[in-house]
Protein backbone atom coordinates (compact mmCIF):
# COMPACT_ATOMS: atom_id res chain seq x y z
CA UNK A 1 0.00 0.00 0.00
CA UNK A 2 3.20 2.18 0.84
CA UNK A 3 4.50 1.60 -2.69
CA UNK A 4 1.28 2.80 -3.95
CA UNK A 5 0.79 5.85 -2.22
CA UNK A 6 4.75 7.19 -3.00
CA UNK A 7 4.04 5.89 -7.05
CA UNK A 8 0.77 7.45 -6.78
CA UNK A 9 2.53 10.99 -5.59
CA UNK A 10 5.28 10.68 -8.38
CA UNK A 11 2.63 10.13 -10.37
CA UNK A 12 0.75 13.62 -9.61
CA UNK A 13 3.89 15.42 -9.34
CA UNK A 14 4.97 14.18 -12.79
CA UNK A 15 1.27 15.43 -14.15
CA UNK A 16 1.61 18.65 -12.79
CA UNK A 17 4.72 19.32 -14.26
CA UNK A 18 3.84 18.37 -17.74
CA UNK A 19 0.75 19.88 -17.24
CA UNK A 20 2.83 23.71 -17.01
CA UNK A 21 5.50 22.61 -19.54
CA UNK A 22 6.10 25.48 -22.21
CA UNK A 23 6.80 24.88 -25.56
CA UNK A 24 10.61 24.40 -25.68
CA UNK A 25 12.22 27.72 -27.67
CA UNK A 26 14.94 26.08 -28.72
CA UNK A 27 16.14 24.48 -32.44
CA UNK A 28 18.18 21.47 -32.88
CA UNK A 29 20.68 22.17 -35.58
CA UNK A 30 23.30 19.78 -37.55
CA UNK A 31 25.62 20.62 -40.04
CA UNK A 32 28.94 18.91 -41.28
CA UNK A 33 32.34 21.22 -41.20
CA UNK A 34 34.42 20.95 -43.98
CA UNK A 35 37.97 22.19 -44.31
CA UNK A 36 38.90 23.89 -47.76
CA UNK A 37 39.63 21.04 -49.36
CA UNK A 38 36.21 19.52 -48.66
CA UNK A 39 37.63 16.71 -46.18
CA UNK A 40 36.10 16.92 -42.55
CA UNK A 41 37.70 18.94 -40.06
CA UNK A 42 39.88 16.94 -37.44
CA UNK A 43 37.76 15.39 -34.54
CA UNK A 44 38.04 17.43 -31.37
CA UNK A 45 36.10 20.13 -29.58
CA UNK A 46 35.46 23.68 -30.94
CA UNK A 47 34.00 26.68 -30.12
CA UNK A 48 31.40 27.48 -32.63
CA UNK A 49 29.13 30.97 -32.92
CA UNK A 50 25.34 30.69 -33.79
CA UNK A 51 23.77 33.78 -34.77
CA UNK A 52 20.04 34.75 -36.23
CA UNK A 53 19.44 37.27 -39.01
CA UNK A 54 16.68 38.95 -40.96
CA UNK A 55 18.11 38.44 -43.81
CA UNK A 56 20.71 35.91 -45.93
CA UNK A 57 23.49 38.64 -46.00
CA UNK A 58 25.09 42.23 -44.36
CA UNK A 59 23.09 43.58 -41.43
CA UNK A 60 23.21 42.61 -37.73
CA UNK A 61 22.28 39.59 -35.68
CA UNK A 62 19.64 39.27 -33.91
CA UNK A 63 20.23 36.53 -31.45
CA UNK A 64 24.07 34.79 -30.88
CA UNK A 65 25.31 32.04 -28.48
CA UNK A 66 28.34 30.62 -28.40
CA UNK A 67 28.65 26.91 -27.31
CA UNK A 68 32.14 24.34 -27.04
CA UNK A 69 30.64 21.30 -28.52
CA UNK A 70 32.18 17.80 -30.24
CA UNK A 71 33.26 17.15 -33.68
CA UNK A 72 33.62 13.78 -35.04
CA UNK A 73 33.98 13.28 -39.07
CA UNK A 74 33.45 16.66 -39.22
CA UNK A 75 29.20 15.81 -37.64
CA UNK A 76 28.30 18.57 -35.50
CA UNK A 77 24.80 18.42 -33.26
CA UNK A 78 23.20 21.52 -31.24
CA UNK A 79 20.69 22.69 -29.45
CA UNK A 80 20.08 26.36 -30.35
CA UNK A 81 19.05 28.42 -27.43
CA UNK A 82 20.40 26.64 -25.01
CA UNK A 83 22.83 28.65 -23.61
CA UNK A 84 20.60 32.16 -24.77
CA UNK A 85 17.15 31.97 -24.92
CA UNK A 86 16.12 32.06 -28.28
CA UNK A 87 12.95 34.98 -27.40
CA UNK A 88 12.17 35.58 -31.34
CA UNK A 89 8.88 35.38 -32.31
CA UNK A 90 9.59 33.20 -35.59
CA UNK A 91 6.65 35.28 -37.47
CA UNK A 92 9.51 36.10 -40.06
CA UNK A 93 12.29 34.63 -41.79
CA UNK A 94 15.59 34.12 -40.38
CA UNK A 95 18.59 32.99 -41.09
CA UNK A 96 21.78 31.15 -39.36
CA UNK A 97 25.23 31.67 -39.48
CA UNK A 98 28.18 29.46 -37.73
CA UNK A 99 31.42 30.33 -37.08
CA UNK A 100 34.11 28.27 -35.88
CA UNK A 101 36.52 29.49 -33.25
CA UNK A 102 37.78 33.04 -34.06
CA UNK A 103 37.37 32.48 -37.65
CA UNK A 104 34.76 34.60 -39.48
CA UNK A 105 31.19 33.23 -40.31
CA UNK A 106 30.78 30.58 -42.72
CA UNK A 107 29.01 31.46 -45.94
CA UNK A 108 26.49 30.96 -46.88
CA UNK A 109 23.85 31.58 -44.13
CA UNK A 110 21.23 28.83 -44.03
CA UNK A 111 17.56 29.86 -44.39
CA UNK A 112 15.17 28.41 -41.70
CA UNK A 113 12.45 26.39 -42.78
CA UNK A 114 9.45 25.31 -40.91
CA UNK A 115 9.62 21.91 -38.67
CA UNK A 116 7.45 19.09 -40.66
CA UNK A 117 4.38 19.76 -38.07
CA UNK A 118 4.44 23.10 -38.62
CA UNK A 119 2.55 22.96 -41.33
CA UNK A 120 -0.46 21.64 -39.28
CA UNK A 121 -0.89 25.20 -38.18
CA UNK A 122 -1.43 25.70 -42.15
CA UNK A 123 -4.79 23.53 -42.34
CA UNK A 124 -6.58 24.95 -38.84
CA UNK A 125 -9.81 25.76 -39.61
CA UNK A 126 -10.83 29.24 -39.67
CA UNK A 127 -14.10 28.47 -37.73
CA UNK A 128 -12.05 26.65 -34.35
CA UNK A 129 -13.51 29.07 -31.89
CA UNK A 130 -17.07 30.62 -32.85
CA UNK A 131 -18.30 32.07 -29.44
CA UNK A 132 -16.98 32.14 -26.18
CA UNK A 133 -19.42 32.16 -22.79
CA UNK A 134 -18.93 32.25 -19.21
CA UNK A 135 -16.37 34.72 -19.76
CA UNK A 136 -15.79 36.23 -15.63
CA UNK A 137 -14.40 39.72 -14.92
CA UNK A 138 -12.60 39.03 -11.67
CA UNK A 139 -11.56 42.64 -10.38
CA UNK A 140 -10.18 43.63 -13.83
CA UNK A 141 -10.80 44.76 -17.49
CA UNK A 142 -11.29 42.17 -20.06
CA UNK A 143 -10.10 43.27 -22.98
CA UNK A 144 -11.34 41.96 -26.16
CA UNK A 145 -9.20 42.47 -29.28
CA UNK A 146 -10.52 41.45 -32.46
CA UNK A 147 -7.28 40.41 -35.01
CA UNK A 148 -8.31 39.59 -38.93
CA UNK A 149 -10.94 37.84 -39.82
CA UNK A 150 -12.57 38.28 -36.27
CA UNK A 151 -15.79 39.34 -35.30
CA UNK A 152 -16.44 40.90 -31.90
CA UNK A 153 -20.58 40.77 -30.93
CA UNK A 154 -22.89 40.97 -28.40
CA UNK A 155 -24.85 37.70 -28.54
CA UNK A 156 -28.03 39.98 -28.75
CA UNK A 157 -26.81 40.40 -32.44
Amino acid sequence: MRRSATLASILVVLVAVCATADVPRTLSYQATLVNDSGSPIPDGYYGLTFRLYPQASGGSALWMETQTLPVIQGLVNVILGSVEPLTLPFDDPYWLSVAVGGDPELEPRHELTAAPYAHRALAIEPDVVSSVDGVVNDEGDIDLIAGPNVTIAPDDI
